[in-house]
């Protein structure tokens, strides 16, 4: 059942705006590291509430602003996957330049004259961990909500909204809900029975407590807290055309951790059917992006993913939009693309590429 605020639309933009004005007092912190040698950086601690109800509370948002040198009026609001966090070394969005070329989202969207935000979700990162059965995926879209909001106060004209797996979901759903972003790109995601049945592959033997790895040895997290046990992100994320030296930076620098009970709920509601699925109340222009061989989504029975040749370029995909356009119906346009060769983590293959692509339709949307 979605909850209401109890601010109703308006009074929800008010306090976005309040809270943008409060942490442009308190939360931000010094500098941070600059994504690339054109942007600057600016590191904070946002304090945001995750719901309207007595039990919701707050959390602290540990988040990151980079503009282009010269500014922008465009900002993209990235909102990483599962096991995974958004600031920082390690950061989905920023990877390493390797032998193959940079893997930085980041990079790339600041080369385009866009402005970045990217966050570490609640239950992430150097976000707010609370107890995993309290935090729900109502409360991390309530807090997407207020981030947009806090964009917004800060001047942005246009904020696109892109997720990847986890993230997307959260994207959708924020946009569904609240309507307060003006484009939407999913990576990551398909849409129907059994769409995620990939997990069912990986999931036995492929997770395992947090506490339990070796990475976050002595913290307090309780068991509902999940992390891919060593050595499971490979086949899990990438495909066999990956890279190695990135699959190992995965495994040791980007590897974080997830809420078992929200993403359960998650994958739920990426396969109820359309017209019923939350999806189909998007109403801003949509972009889904997924790799032709993405372990998760692109195994099931029903979601076909490959299409034509096996090159590296991306090209839409008429068979992956036939599977989701029922499930953005109300969508005013939607283009799919397809990355031959790509895992599930697609932009972190041929990223210039794909990075374009996606920039290009984000400048037209």
């Amino acid at each position: 059942m979605r909850r209401r605020s109890l601010w109703g639309r308006r009074g929800a933009a008010a306090f976005a705006v309040l809270i943008g004005l409060v942490v442009g007092l308190v939360g931000a912190s010094a500098p941070a590291a600059v994504a690339s040698p054109t942007s600057t950086c600016q590191r904070m601690t946002l304090t945001e509430p995750m719901g309207s109800g007595l039990l919701d509370g707050t959390a602290q948002i540990n988040a990151e602003l980079c503009l282009p040198t010269g500014g922008a009026t465009t900002v993209e609001l990235l909102s990483h996957g599962g096991t995974y966090k958004g600031v920082g070394t390690g950061s989905y969005w920023d990877a390493p330049t390797t032998l193959r070329g940079s893997h930085s989202y980041m990079n790339e969207a600041l080369a385009a004259g866009h402005a970045v935000f990217v966050y570490d979700e609640p239950g992430a990162g150097a976000s707010s961990h609370p107890l995993s059965v309290t935090l729900t995926v109502d409360q991390q879209v309530y807090v997407l909500h207020m981030l947009v909001g806090w964009l917004r106060h800060r001047g942005f004209a246009k904020i696109i909204e892109v997720g990847h797996s986890y993230g997307s979901i959260l994207s959708t759903d924020e946009l569904a809900k609240f309507n307060d972003a003006d484009a939407l790109v999913v990576t990551g995601i398909a849409h129907g029975p059994l769409a995620a049945g990939g997990f069912a592959k990986i999931l036995p033997g492929g997770f395992w407590p947090a506490a339990t790895d070796p990475k976050f040895a002595g913290t307090t997290l309780d068991v509902g807290y999940l992390t891919t046990v060593p050595g499971a992100r490979t086949g899990a994320f990438y495909s066999p055309s990956g890279d190695p030296a990135l699959e190992q930076w995965d495994e040791t620098d980007a590897k974080d951790m997830l809420a078992a009970p929200a993403m359960a709920v998650a994958i739920a509601s990426i396969e109820v059917l359309a017209p019923l699925n939350i999806s189909d109340q998007v109403r801003v222009p949509v972009l889904v992006v997924l790799g032709e061989q993405d372990t998760i989504f692109c195994s099931g029975p029903l979601v076909v993913c490959q299409y034509g040749n096996q090159t590296d370029m991306v090209h839409d995909n008429p068979t992956l939009r036939a599977n989701e356009v029922p499930y953005y119906a109300a969508a005013p346009s939607m283009r799919v693309l397809s990355v031959p060769k790509a895992g599930h983590d697609v932009t972190l293959y041929n990223t210039h590429d794909v990075a374009q692509q996606m920039e290009a339709w984000e400048n037209a949307a």
